[in-house]
C-alpha cells in the first residue's frame, strides 16, 4: 500500500514540524512519517499539462480550473455539469476558491429543487414546518365543514356561532 495526501495549497505549517520531505517533481513531495512514506500532491503547484488537467480542476485557482475544465477528457457529462456550476460561481461572483462542498451542495440543491417531485420534498419536513407561513384560510381550503369542526367541543362551536350571529345583527 502507498499513502497519498492531496491538498489544494502547499502545507507550510505541517511541513515545518521537523518532518523530512523531498520534492519528487513540481507539486509532488515525499515525506517520511515514522516508517511510512507519504506522497503529498499539492494541486495548486502542479504544472499546467494535459496529464494534470484533473488536478487543476481542484487546485483552488480560477485560472487553473479553467485550464483543467478545458483540457480534461470527460468520461461522464454529469461530472462536468457539476464542475461547470462551480466554474460559473467563480466567474459570476468573482470569488477565489474557499468555496466549501457544503455551500456548493446547498446552492446546487436550491438551484435544482424544482426538478424534484413536490411530495418527495415535503416528506423531508414536519407537518408544523410545512404549515408555517400559510394563512388560516389556505390551511382550511378543501376541507369539508365536518372536518373543520373536528376536535372542537360542542360548547366552542355554540359559542362561535353565537358570536358571529351577534356580529351579523350589529
Amino acid at each position: 500500500f502507498k499513502l497519498y495526501a492531496i491538498c489544494t495549497r502547499y502545507p507550510v505549517k505541517f511541513l515545518q514540524n521537523d518532518i523530512t520531505f523531498t520534492q519528487i517533481q513540481t507539486g509532488v513531495y515525499e515525506l517520511i512519517w515514522g516508517k511510512r512514506i507519504i506522497t503529498i500532491i499539492v494541486l495548486s503547484k502542479m504544472t499546467k499539462e494535459a496529464k494534470n488537467a484533473i488536478w487543476q480542476l481542484f487546485s483552488g485557482k480560477e485560472e487553473n480550473f479553467i485550464f483543467g475544465n478545458t483540457n480534461y477528457k470527460w468520461q461522464c457529462p454529469a461530472e462536468q455539469a457539476v464542475l461547470n456550476d462551480l466554474y460559473q460561481f467563480y466567474k459570476v461572483k468573482g470569488d477565489k476558491m474557499p468555496y466549501s462542498m457544503e455551500q456548493f451542495t446547498k446552492d446546487f440543491t436550491k438551484d435544482n429543487l424544482h426538478l424534484l417531485n413536490p411530495s418527495d420534498v415535503l416528506t423531508q419536513f414536519s407537518p408544523d414546518d410545512r404549515l408555517k407561513g400559510l394563512a388560516p384560510s389556505d390551511r382550511l381550503k378543501g376541507l369539508a365543514p365536518s372536518d373543520r369542526l373536528k376536535g372542537l367541543a360542542p360548547d366552542e362551536i355554540r359559542e362561535y356561532l353565537a358570536k358571529i350571529t351577534k356580529e351579523k345583527k350589529d
